[in-house]
C-alpha cells in the first residue's frame, strides 16, 4: 500500500515546537546528539544545545567553539545528522542536513547579526568560555582561566565564538505511542508532504507498548523517567509495575 499522505499544515517544524512546548518542564530537553563526519570518514558525535530556529526558517541553531574539531570536521564535509529524543511526549527526531559555521569572518552580514543575537542570549559565564585554552590541548591544573567570573566577557562576540546552523532537508519523526513514524523531504528547495511510513521493530517499542497497556490498566509505570531495561525476552522493563505483572503477580 502507497504511503498516506499527511495534510501540509502538519509541518515537521510545527511537530517539533509542539514537542518543545510538551517537554518544557525539562531542561534537557533541548539537548541534542549532533553527528559529524571526521576526515577519515568515521562519524564523530557529541551532546549539543538547541538554540532555535534560525529567524522564521527551519534551519536550525546551536553554537560552538572555532577551535573545536567539528569546525575543521565541516569545512571538510558540511553533512550532518541530529537525534533528538522528548521522554515526556515519547518521540524521536531525527534531522539530515548540511552545516554552516558561522564565525568572526563570515560574509553574510544577516547570520553574522544572528551570531550577535546568539552570543547576546548567553550568560556571562557562558561566554566566558570562549575565552579558555584551545580545547584538546593538555590542561593546566593550576590554572585559574576555568573559574566561574574568571573573565569578564565583552559584548561583542569573542574570536573563538561560532553560531552553527543546520538547514535540514530530510525529518524523520517516531513516535513510540502509537507507534507512528513520518518522513519529510526537500526537493528543489520546497518541503513535500509528509508520508507515513512502517515503523522500525525495536526492543524500546515493544517495551514501550507493554509499559502502555500497564498505565492503561492502572498499575503506572517509571517509562517517563527512562528506568527501561530490557530482559532476557525483551518483553517488559524493570519498573516495579511490569516486572509485577510480568512475573505474573
Amino acid at each position: 500500500m502507497a504511503a498516506a499522505a499527511l495534510a501540509k499544515s502538519a509541518t515537521w517544524k510545527e511537530r517539533l515546537q509542539q514537542s518543545l512546548k510538551k517537554n518544557a518542564s525539562l531542561a534537557y530537553a533541548k539537548y541534542v546528539q549532533l553527528a559529524t563526519v571526521k576526515e577519515d570518514g568515521r562519524p564523530a558525535n557529541r551532546t549539543v544545545v538547541f538554540r532555535g530556529f534560525l529567524g522564521n526558517t527551519e534551519d536550525l541553531t546551536f553554537i560552538t567553539d572555532m577551535r573545536s574539531n567539528k569546525v575543521q570536521e565541516v569545512a571538510g564535509n558540511p553533512a550532518c545528522e541530529v537525534a533528538w529524543y522528548f521522554p515526556t511526549s515519547r518521540e524521536q527526531y531525527r534531522l539530515s542536513g548540511q552545516l554552516t559555521i558561522v564565525g568572526p569572518q563570515h560574509a553574510d552580514a544577516a547570520l553574522l547579526k544572528a551570531r550577535q543575537t546568539a552570543w547576546n542570549n548567553l550568560s556571562a559565564s557562558g561566554r566566558s568560555q570562549f575565552a579558555w585554552p584551545q580545547p584538546g590541548l593538555p590542561r593546566d591544573v593550576d590554572s585559574e582561566e576555568y573559574a566561574e567570573g574568571a573573565a569578564d566577557p565583552p559584548q561583542e562576540p569573542l574570536p573563538a565564538f561560532a553560531l552553527v546552523v543546520m538547514h535540514v532537508d530530510e525529518v524523520d519523526v517516531l513516535l513510540l505511542r502509537g507507534n507512528t513514524r513520518t518522513t519529510y523531504s526537500r526537493k528543489d528547495g520546497e518541503w513535500q508532504e509528509g508520508h507515513n511510513v512502517n515503523p522500525s521493530s525495536t526492543a524500546a517499542q515493544k517495551l514501550f507498548s507493554v509499559c502502555e497497556s500497564v498505565m492503561q490498566s492502572g498499575h503506572g509505570c517509571a517509562w517517563t523517567e527512562v528506568l527501561l531495561v530490557p530482559t532476557l525476552d525483551g518483553s517488559i522493563c524493570a519498573c516495579d509495575d511490569c516486572v509485577r505483572i510480568g512475573d505474573g503477580n
